[in-house]
């Protein structure tokens, strides 16, 4: 992954000391803990995360996602809290560093494919959403989505 600049955010439930393991490779800058992630979506070509509802805010930014789910130990938190279908699964998931880079290099090379990777996450979204249409209106749905 050497031929990408990654800005890694430092989650704002830990401590910016956590990353300082990060601090001397060259392509990657630290992010502290207090920054405002929304500043820094703009910045970024692809989105990269694990089970972080922060997707909601890049989707709605139109990045493309990634979330990376090593060892599976978050499988059934892709399924319950993200209610991503199969189909969603095999496009906005990944296992193994191998299957990473090959969707990073996709997505900053292929203009139809990320086209349809972040129209396929407005499915999503708009999927999503719906779930909670009825029972409490589509404006609140959203701002719980966003806001969590």
């Amino acid at each position: 992954f050497d031929k990408f600049n990654l800005l890694l955010k430092v989650h704002p439930g830990q401590k910016d000391s956590e990353y300082d393991n990060f601090n001397n490779i060259d392509n990657i800058k630290v992010i502290g803990a207090k920054n405002i992630l929304e500043d820094l979506i703009s910045q970024c070509d692809i989105f990269i995360t694990t089970t972080s509802s922060s997707i909601f805010q890049a989707i709605a930014r139109d990045k493309p996602i990634i979330m990376i789910n090593y060892d599976d130990l978050w499988t059934d938190m892709f399924t319950s809290y993200f209610e991503f279908n199969k189909s969603e699964l095999r496009q906005f998931v990944t296992s193994s560093n191998i299957e990473l880079k090959a969707i990073i290099d996709r997505l900053l090379s292929n203009k139809h494919y990320t086209y349809e990777h972040i129209k396929n996450q407005k499915r999503y979204l708009k999927r999503k959403i719906k779930l909670y249409n009825e029972i409490n209106g589509a404006s609140h749905a959203i701002d719980k989505i966003l806001s969590s």
